[in-house]
């Protein structure tokens, strides 16, 4: 795969998306643990049942959002244990914070390690693991260096923007190629990264890991086992059409859910598909789709999945952004016929 510098560069996680056997449950946590400020919950009208929409919740947490989407077609799997499962999803922090982060963890009766003085993932800093309600894996992170804006918009509990993300690979080298081919991004290849991790620093703020791993678990498989689950990556407003541009001239396209309802279990093996590209389940998405009939949802080959969000510089700076989202452009291109216009 050939790379297109000139554009793609990712500045933030933006959102993420995981998975909850009981939502209620995960939207106290994301307010209590995280200080979110949750918006209405999707998917509750029988308009949406009668056509098996999806129920879900977002959080906004820090100038970003987290979000679960109850799992309907079969629960969550028991987690692997604290700090060992994947994907894990971390918050920032401040380093003089630390302390007092536990002393609230405690008090709240969450699940969670003790402060850990690391850099084995590509950065200096503090790192507490924990899990959510359904075992999710999430994690506190106070860097050495904080980086702009990250911690403007804080929550309550102290929690600001998204960290990183902690994702799966069986092949670090065809990840690596992935990656560099579509999202412009820094590795991290200082001695500290251990053995079996690819770090990628992004050029607002965070940090994007792939973990090497001989199985993938189906926290992470796609959207015919599990409903929702994703990572948005942030990259700057103009680059959101052409990234996709480069993505739909390299990659396959999965129409599997383009043709009405999910596949019955066990009857695609997520693990044995290629990277593609694929439709979006919302309405933006599909309205996307019959416009350019390509999807915005983009999987790697470890079933990771992805979408872009534009980001609008504030004051100049993408320590600050303005998102805009598939429905902002379906918005500026209806009724367009070619990309370029």
């Amino acid at each position: 795969m050939s790379a297109d510098r000139s554009t793609g560069t990712v500045y933030w996680i933006d959102h993420f998306v995981v998975g909850t056997n009981d939502l209620l449950p995960w939207i106290e946590y994301a307010e209590c643990v995280l200080g979110g400020a949750p918006r209405p919950v999707s998917g509750l009208t029988t308009e949406s049942r009668l056509h098996r929409g999806p129920i879900f919740c977002f959080v906004d947490v820090g100038d970003c959002h987290a979000g679960a989407f109850l799992q309907q077609n079969e629960p969550l799997p028991p987690t692997r244990g604290l700090g060992t499962g994947l994907p894990r999803y971390g918050f920032f922090i401040r380093q003089e914070d630390v302390e007092r982060q536990l002393r609230r963890l405690d008090d709240l009766g969450v699940l969670h390690a003790e402060a850990v003085r690391t850099g084995d993932l590509g950065d200096d800093g503090t790192s507490i693991v924990f899990q959510d309600p359904d075992g999710n894996q999430c994690e506190l992170w106070a860097p050495v260096r904080m980086p702009d804006g990250a911690m403007d918009h804080a929550t309550s509990a102290g929690v600001g923007r998204i960290s990183h993300a902690v994702l799966e690979s069986r092949d670090l080298r065809r990840t690596t190629d992935f990656m560099e081919s579509f999202c412009t991004m820094q590795p991290l290849g200082s001695g500290d990264v251990r053995h079996g991790v690819l770090a990628y620093g992004l050029a607002g703020g965070g940090r994007l890991i792939f973990q090497q791993v001989e199985e993938l678990e189906t926290r992470t498989r796609g959207f015919t086992r599990r409903g929702g689950l994703h990572t948005a990556l942030t990259v700057q407003a103009d680059d959101f059409l052409p990234t996709y541009k480069r993505m739909w001239d390299a990659l396959p396209e999965w129409d599997y859910n383009s043709r009405g309802g999910r596949p019955a279990a066990g009857e695609v093996d997520e693990a044995a598909l290629p990277a593609r590209t694929a439709l979006h389940g919302s309405g933006a998405g599909r309205r996307w789709k019959e416009l350019y009939g390509r999807g915005d949802d983009f999987y790697d080959w470890d079933t990771n999945c992805y979408h872009l969000v534009g980001g609008v510089p504030v004051e100049g700076s993408m320590a600050h952004y303005a998102g805009r989202y598939m429905e902002d452009y379906v918005a500026d291109v209806f009724g367009k016929a070619e990309m370029g216009d």
